[in-house]
């Protein structure tokens, strides 16, 4: 590269040296060819003392420190990662299928215990723009294998469509329609028959967000 000069209105000129891997040129003469002369080159990296990183605003680009749990950075660009979140509800989030057949809350525990064949339903609020990766509903020996939805429902007719189907007690990570749209659906578990003395324990959702 070229050596930078400091020129006097008499016009003198004096050199500062080149920059990237040059001797010190002269020094003292202003304190603009000092501050060039404290430029040093490192493996091709200016740096100096005299010069300071401008740090970041939200007007402003420079320098800026991340939670690399929630973002991160590639050649210069923020971006949010994507962070996994739970939603889970126990037994006391659902109701009978059929508001005459018999069911039990147990106050303590908030178990869903079955009186009589009966399909239980579980009302879902995920944040908008989620995308689901997981569902499972959870109960004991006898409740396990039967069958379990997660729905989603169109608001202004009713059609629905099923995003998961598994069986309780296992969960099921092939999801469609995976991404949460409140604007247009609403979302339910939904269990099939139930036999006496099964038990609904809770149920979990797992899902994805790009933003905190």
């Amino acid at each position: 590269m070229a050596n930078l000069y400091s020129q006097y209105a008499s016009g003198a000129q004096f050199t500062a040296g080149a920059i990237v891997g040059s001797s010190t040129g002269v020094s003292g003469l202003n304190p603009i060819v000092d501050r060039l002369n404290a430029i040093t080159d490192t493996n091709g990296v200016i740096t100096a003392t005299s010069i300071t990183t401008p740090l970041a605003t939200t007007t402003v680009k420079g320098a800026a420190s991340f939670n690399t749990n929630d973002f991160t950075v590639s050649s210069g660009a923020v971006s949010l990662k994507n962070k996994t979140s739970y939603w889970s509800c126990n037994g006391i989030g659902f109701i009978p299928s059929v508001s005459t057949k018999v069911v039990e809350y147990t106050s303590a525990t908030g178990q869903f215990v079955v009186g009589e064949i009966l399909a239980a339903l579980a009302s879902v609020n995920l944040p908008n723009g989620a995308v689901v990766t997981g569902v499972i509903v959870n109960g004991n020996a006898g409740a396990n294998g039967a069958d379990a939805f997660l729905y989603r429902v169109t608001r202004t007719d009713g059609a629905s469509s099923a995003m998961a189907t598994t069986v309780i007690g296992t969960e099921d990570t092939s999801i469609s329609n995976a991404t949460i749209d409140n604007s247009t659906y609403a979302y339910h578990i939904e269990t099939g028959a139930l036999s006496t003395n099964d038990i609904i324990y809770g149920a979990r959702i797992t899902y994805t967000t790009d933003y905190v």
